[in-house]
């Protein structure tokens, strides 16, 4: 059967048209395979920035008030007034315990309770205490299970200061239920979750207290080569 020109003609543009719609086709699919994967990453680090909003305002919150009390409690020496000044932080920011540890003297609690120095307990020997006094300004101490309470918590403490003669530390002791829960409401999502690490890849807040303090270099390889490639990021 012989084939006219113009039928031919028609044919080689179908085919020339199917063939340019398949090359489209496939130009688009990469196109908006890059353009989502472009948005992933975007809605990613926009999770992230939100999470360090609020851990940065829940630490700046608190960091601020142990330097501030630390300021006040430099020039007391009357321990009632003392006590009112711890107390009231403590309603303030919502922590568990407020307390001042002196050099030379007692641990003084906000609810009053005051504990001496003994054989077998030292406030000076304390994490809190031995962070606070080497530092010249508020510090956190890494997170722990308390050992009464069984909840995570961190102390945040800062050293006391007269005439540059470090005199005592305050510490302000943190459950950290509510930060962890912000964060994980920031980043609830099926099927995924966020935890925090720092600087030195050691995690802080985690969904599983157990792995909490772990650094994320010896949990897993995919944990170390996520972490790997979320510090070279610098969009993130």
């Amino acid at each position: 059967m012989k084939i006219g020109f113009k039928t031919r003609i028609v044919g080689y543009s179908n085919l020339l048209f199917l063939a340019l719609l398949f090359v489209f086709a496939s130009i688009s699919f990469y196109v908006i395979q890059d353009y989502m994967k472009t948005g992933v990453i975007k809605e990613e680090a926009d999770k992230v920035q939100k999470i360090r909003i609020v851990i940065n305002d829940w630490m700046n919150l608190r960091t601020n008030a142990a330097n501030l009390l630390a300021q006040q409690m430099a020039s007391m020496n009357d321990r009632n007034t003392m006590i009112q000044i711890l107390k009231s932080v403590e309603n303030s920011v919502g922590a568990n315990q407020v307390y001042i540890g002196m050099q030379e003297g007692p641990q003084i609690y906000a609810t009053g309770v005051v504990t001496d120095v003994t054989d077998t307990y030292d406030h000076r020997q304390r994490p809190w205490y031995i962070d606070g006094i080497k530092s010249e300004k508020a510090v956190v101490t890494d997170p722990f299970i308390g050992a009464k309470t069984k909840k995570l918590t961190m102390v945040i403490a800062a050293p006391v200061k007269a005439d540059n003669v470090k005199k005592g530390v305050v510490g302000i002791s943190m459950f950290m239920d509510k930060i962890i829960d912000d964060v994980l409401r920031e980043s609830h999502d099926e099927g995924r979750y966020s935890f925090v690490l720092d600087e030195a890849g050691k995690v802080i807040i985690h969904p599983d207290e157990k792995i909490v303090n772990q650094s994320i270099k010896v949990l897993s390889n995919s944990f170390q080569n996520a972490y790997s490639s979320v510090i070279g990021h610098k969009g993130v």
